[in-house]
């Protein structure tokens, strides 16, 4: 039976934001010792950690409960959001030092860690989860995730150009997470939405990054061919999950 839309949009929309804090969390780790690009990321950075946690907050009520499932799922996400609060303390008021680079790197790897946790959670359910699932919801959850935070880049950095090679690496990834997908619904019984819903979904997984990596050779701004690289991304992943077995 499909999962009811209002779950569907959720896990979906926190996905993303768990996604969106993982990476953002990588990139501190990478380069939180660059004194000299401090004072210009850290205005990047600290929108993406207020965007990332607002979306993964929407998981929230959806993981109110007294069981042991939902008790878990509420403390990954619950650490994911304060790891994103600490470091966002510490680029809005720490002045730059040696000290700060240091503990930026250590939220780093914690907001990294934390994020991942979150949606490794969730799917925690009462039985053993096969492979193909979390592969699925990791990517399900990186792939859009990359894609919000390339989309901040172009907006808020001078990247120039039709973004690089950002479409090219949200491709990659809407491919893999298509590929991931149509292996989850052949060794899951039962686990398959209808054949039109299939087509659409993979469309949106794969399609929708691979026409914004061919329209930019056209020149189009980076910042619309990455908004709708992720939106299909954000769309074929929510589609998904809504036929997915629930954990």
């Amino acid at each position: 039976m499909p999962t009811a839309f209002p779950a569907v949009l959720s896990a979906t929309l926190s996905g993303a934001g768990f996604g969106l804090l993982a990476w953002l969390g990588l990139s501190i780790v990478l380069l939180h010792a660059r004194a000299d690009l401090a004072a210009a990321l850290s205005p990047l950075q600290l929108c993406a950690l207020i965007a990332g946690a607002a979306l993964a907050a929407t998981a929230l009520p959806a993981r109110t409960g007294p069981s042991r499932r939902a008790r878990l799922r509420r403390a990954a996400t619950g650490g994911a959001l304060l790891a994103a609060a600490a470091t966002a303390l510490v680029l809005a008021a720490w002045p730059p030092s040696a000290d700060r680079a240091l503990a930026l790197g250590l939220l780093g790897l914690l907001l990294v860690a934390s994020a991942l946790a979150a949606i490794a959670c969730a799917g925690v359910g009462a039985g053993p989860e096969p492979p193909s699932a979390l592969a699925v919801r990791l990517l399900a959850a990186l792939a859009p995730g990359l894609g919000l935070l390339f989309w901040l880049m172009a907006l808020l950095l001078p990247i120039g150009g039709a973004g690089g090679g950002m479409p090219s690496i949200l491709c990659l990834l809407g491919v893999l997470l298509a590929a991931c997908a149509a292996w989850r619904w052949q060794v899951t019984p039962g686990g398959a939405p209808p054949a039109r819903w299939r087509l659409a979904a993979l469309a949106l997984m794969a399609g929708g990054p691979l026409l914004g990596w061919g329209l930019a050779a056209l020149g189009l701004p980076a910042s619309l061919l990455l908004a709708c690289a992720t939106l299909s991304l954000i769309a074929g992943a929510g589609l998904e999950r809504r036929f997915a077995p629930a954990p």
